[in-house]
């Protein structure tokens, strides 16, 4: 469920920037982000334990996560353009992916690639079709 709702926001990011709408863009993306958020409290859970304090929305997170989540966040953030938001977008993706595949796999369920597959097709299609106009 979770990560559908992720891939559904990924959707939304990926219309708007499609749009040029930045705005709405960090809107969704907000709503992606809290989404990847739960997924790296969940891994951690996986290693630590489920009682493994992850604090409240991310807080002290330097500090629990391990140092590869940490050094992959740096580049699912981006400034206030579109090229920027691209690879932040695609980063989010990436890092969430990684993370719930890997925790998945750790509490015996099955990742919906099939769910994944057909959202990154959506967004690479949006993506090469605003790469397109602007040549």
């Amino acid at each position: 469920m979770v990560v559908n709702e992720f891939f559904f926001e990924v959707y939304h990011v990926a219309k708007y920037l499609y749009r040029k709408d930045l705005w709405f863009v960090k809107y969704r993306d907000w709503a992606s982000k809290d989404f990847l958020l739960r997924m790296i409290e969940w891994n951690e859970r996986t290693y630590h334990g489920w009682d493994y304090n992850t604090y409240y929305l991310g807080v002290y997170m330097s500090k629990w996560t391990n140092k590869r989540t940490w050094a992959a966040l740096d580049k699912c953030f981006a400034h206030f353009d579109a090229h920027d938001s691209w690879q932040a977008l695609f980063a989010t993706i990436e890092l969430f992916r990684t993370l719930a595949q890997e925790t998945a796999e750790k509490l015996g369920y099955q990742y919906p690639h099939d769910v994944d597959t057909n959202i990154i097709q959506f967004v690479q299609n949006l993506r090469n079709q605003r790469s397109f106009l602007l040549n």
